[in-house]
């Protein structure tokens, strides 16, 4: 990119240097230098006498706190808004201005859209409304609608997101004639909601969708990079997208107690054509295990509830008994570092130490524990480990903090598959997105990517 430069005065009538070079912006001046990825500016205005240029930026960080921490997870941040002001000036200032502005990733939108934001005021920390009003709601601006073009949503309690996103598919998207974006401002608890809420409308359109990350769990955006709430408007303001892929659960029993091979032949399932959809991760055991006993120590304790739960499950190490049967499916061979394509239907038996079902690469920052994972294909990738030791099992996780490389460990099985029938030989639960769902004795699980449209329902479409 061409390095470009001008002289501008600051407000107070001080000498500034200013430039672009290597998507960077850059100031200089007297008080030191200023650098700003251009990536991180998201207006630049005019008035009758300044150039104003506003921008999303990280706080600083003390070194020392950088260094202190001992954690594999890294620390999250968030942007806070900021801006610079420059006097207009002569001709050259504002043909910097110009392609500044031509050079920023913001995308026009058609004057008539509307934004309908579903936000969860007590996910994460509980700043959310905070962050709409001092991050959220200014940048949105900056596409120059109108304020009255936005529409925020407050969630109340737990379900709340889904029969708001239900209202609006049925009435707003079904019925509206002009371009809506919708965002879903919360953790992936909220994200669940909103999918499957407006997945229970039925209808066959294409739906824009701004994720937009407060929650104590946001691992589908940590899996398209977007790090924090002005991250995830960015994203919107950019307007590139890419289509999100959900998976179909279902729930049923097994009419044949045989643990023959066309036992998933003998399922009856629920009729129920409000199967949930998940986007993150379906798991079985030990993840839903901390799942579900982490939530009693929620009033007590924060995220590190977790690992206290997570510690007491290595020591204890329980096994879960069942029958996988898998459809379309193939193997990774981490000696060969390639795909082995299975049988049309694989059947697997076992007692399973590990078992998690992912349609994303990271289920929290650093953690990849489904590396090789897709948000648009059409595959939910699978992590086994049976018969596994407390070792093994730690040796795994902690390889999966190793940008994925747990794939390698001997015993564990990586796998893709198109469709996953599984069946518990006694009662347990399974996780959802986070949700925790009882499962009886012989009971039966069946995930199937979703191909949305052609099977009648919205397409989501997800900023990126």
């Amino acid at each position: 990119m061409a390095h470009i430069t001008a002289i501008a005065s600051s407000p107070d009538k001080k000498k500034i240097s200013i430039s672009t070079h290597d998507d960077i912006f850059e100031e200089d001046s007297d008080e030191g230098r200023l650098t700003i990825p251009i990536k991180d500016i998201f207006a630049i205005k005019k008035d009758q006498s300044s150039y104003i240029v506003y921008y999303a930026s990280y706080p600083a960080t003390e070194p020392e706190a950088e260094t202190a921490s001992k954690s594999l997870r890294p620390t999250a941040k968030s942007r806070q808004l900021a801006e610079l002001r420059y006097n207009a000036g002569d001709e050259a200032l504002n043909t910097f201005f110009d392609v500044l502005r031509q050079r920023l990733d913001i995308k026009t939108i058609d004057p008539n859209t509307h934004i309908h934001a579903i936000l969860n005021p007590v996910s994460g920390s509980r700043t959310t409304r905070k962050q709409w009003q001092d991050v959220i709601l200014p940048m949105l601006l900056a596409l120059n609608i109108s304020e009255s073009q936005i529409h925020l949503h407050l969630t109340q309690g737990t379900g709340d997101g889904s029969k708001i996103a239900a209202d609006l598919a049925s009435n707003v998207l079904a019925k509206a004639g002009y371009p809506i974006i919708i965002l879903s401002i919360g953790g992936d608890g909220t994200l669940h909601e909103v999918i499957n809420g407006m997945s229970q409308a039925q209808i066959a359109v294409n739906v824009q969708l701004g994720i937009v990350p407060s929650g104590s769990g946001n691992a589908y955006a940590t899996a398209l990079g977007i790090s924090d709430p002005a991250d995830g408007i960015l994203r919107v303001l950019g307007g590139k997208t890419q289509p999100l892929r959900t998976i179909r659960v279902s729930f049923g029993q097994c009419t044949d107690s045989t643990s023959g091979q066309s036992w998933h032949e003998s399922v009856k399932f629920k009729d129920n054509v409000q199967d949930p959809r998940i986007m993150v991760v379906f798991s079985w055991g030990f993840h839903a295990q901390i799942v579900s006993k982490s939530e009693y120590l929620r009033p007590f304790m924060g995220n590190s509830r977790f690992s206290l739960v997570a510690g007491f499950l290595l020591w204890w190490m329980p096994r879960y008994a069942g029958n996988i049967v898998l459809k379309d499916s193939k193997l990774f061979d981490s000696k060969s570092q390639t795909w082995k394509e299975a049988t049309e239907t694989t059947f697997m038996n076992g007692n399973y130490s590990y078992f998690l079902a992912a349609k994303m690469p990271e289920l929290e920052p650093g953690f990849r524990i489904a590396p090789l994972a897709s948000t648009t294909d059409d595959y939910v990738d699978l992590v086994l480990l049976k018969d596994g030791s407390s070792d093994e099992l730690k040796s795994a996780l902690y390889r999966a903090f190793d940008n994925g490389n747990h794939i390698h460990e001997p015993k564990l099985e990586y796998l893709k598959t198109k469709e996953l029938y599984l069946r518990v030989q006694h009662s347990t639960e399974v996780c959802l997105d986070g949700e925790i769902h009882k499962i009886p004795k012989g009971g039966v699980v069946r995930l199937e990517v979703v191909k949305p449209l052609t099977q009648g329902e919205i397409a989501f479409q997800t900023f990126i």
